[in-house]
């Protein structure tokens, strides 16, 4: 089954805030900083109508059957998993992070080097 999800551009271009959430989201993801991804994303809501719905729906009420099925995943006879999900469902008291802790798993951020310039 596929499903396609139709956010209305105009409000996401109306904002003025697309190039500024684009960045500060990169730039999170880039020094490990979930706190700032959570902030970005958290003044996104507040300045356009249905952010903060649309997040709910599409990110923080999917968390239970998400983390129920990573840990039925990791719980498996294969220990080799790869498991990728979007940033912002990492972050915060209610990301699958702190999720996957209150279940007793040991969750860890690796930071990995930029590549080095020739």
């Amino acid at each position: 089954m596929t499903l396609l999800v139709v956010v209305p551009a105009s409000s996401y271009a109306q904002s003025g805030l697309a190039d500024e959430q684009f960045a500060g989201m990169v730039h999170a993801w880039q020094v490990g900083d979930p706190n700032e991804m959570l902030e970005v994303a958290r003044r996104y809501n507040e300045k356009v109508k249905g952010a903060a719905e649309f997040e709910e729906k599409f990110v923080w009420s999917r968390h239970p059957a998400m983390v129920a099925k990573i840990a039925a995943w990791l719980d498996g006879p294969d220990r080799r998993r790869f498991i990728a999900v979007g940033a912002l469902h990492l972050c915060g008291p209610r990301g699958l992070v702190e999720l996957l802790r209150g279940r007793g798993y040991s969750v860890r951020q690796v930071f990995v080097a930029p590549p080095r310039e020739k």
